[in-house]
């Protein structure tokens, strides 16, 4: 690619000017200032090709490059919210029906970023004074699979509930895969197909 570098360009110009006209381009002068713009425009060009290039190629393509791919192919990156169940306590003596709402936000306390939300709507029965909700972690990653009991604090109050916590931990959550782990599953994933149809590897 050292070919199609600025200064490259620029030199094989200047060098081809003056095979052809024997004159010498100096940098200030009226051809030399248009040589440079020419020369810098073709070498954004070549660089916008070269990404391209490289972004359609498994071994080289990267980041939305990579997962276009990837879509293409039916792979996606590995990514997953913990899960678990919430539990709800309301007051012992409540005449009014108590309700949690799909969404409702609960994280562990002193750690405001780590929430988990409901998954469904649910209504304590008569007689009940805990009820058993599931939740999902409100984004990837494995910090987000909390031990029994670290989720403990209502980001709002609900009306007649008196608290919550996680009697089970939180499992199941893993932080989204980097490049180079994707690709690697994704090649392998691909050459088990052409091995299958008898072809060779990627």
């Amino acid at each position: 690619m050292k070919d199609f570098e600025f200064d490259a360009i620029l030199k094989g110009m200047k060098d081809k000017y003056f095979e052809i006209s024997g004159v010498r381009v100096t940098e200030a002068s009226d051809v030399g200032i248009r040589f440079r713009v020419i020369a810098f425009m073709f070498s954004e060009v070549i660089k916008k090709l070269e990404e391209s290039r490289k972004g359609m190629c498994l071994q080289t393509a990267g980041s939305k490059h990579l997962d276009a791919l990837g879509e293409i192919f039916g792979f996606a990156r590995v990514e997953q919210k913990a899960k678990g169940k919430l539990r709800f306590f309301r007051a012992k003596v409540v005449t009014e029906k108590v309700k949690v709402l799909k969404g409702t936000l609960v994280m562990a306390q002193g750690q405001e970023m780590l929430r988990v939300v409901t998954t469904k709507e649910q209504e304590f029965e008569e007689g009940d004074l805990t009820i058993d909700i599931e939740a999902q972690a409100e984004a990837c990653g494995e910090e987000y699979n909390l031990a029994s009991g670290k989720l403990n604090t209502l980001c709002n109050e609900i009306d007649g509930v008196v608290g919550v916590t996680n009697v089970d931990a939180f499992e199941g959550g893993k932080a989204e895969e980097d490049d180079e782990s994707f690709r690697k599953r994704f090649v392998d994933g691909i050459n088990e197909v052409m091995k299958a149809k008898g072809e060779g590897n990627v």
